[in-house]
């Protein structure tokens, strides 16, 4: 478990808001030397209220900011992460 990196510091705000968690969470792959980070292959799960995780939309359990993480959340973030 980590936190992705913030790649909007020292952006304008109008740069800022193009930039995607998704990117956020593909930087910090390929920071530790993944070649292709969200290929589906790849074993980990991104939980996040928020839907903009391209290129990593099909590890992502989209959460409710107004219920939290639900049971329904936490079993497909554990198939996410099983073989």
């Amino acid at each position: 478990m980590d936190i992705a990196p913030d790649l909007i510091v020292g952006r304008s705000d109008e740069a800022a808001r193009l930039v995607t968690r998704g990117q956020e969470i593909h930087a910090w792959f390929t920071k530790r030397g993944a070649v292709d980070p969200c290929v589906p292959a790849e074993t980990f799960a991104i939980l996040d209220d928020r839907a903009d995780q391209e290129p990593c939309l099909h590890r992502l359990v989209l959460t409710s900011i107004q219920c939290g993480l639900t049971a329904a959340d936490a079993d497909r973030a554990i198939a996410l992460l099983l073989p």
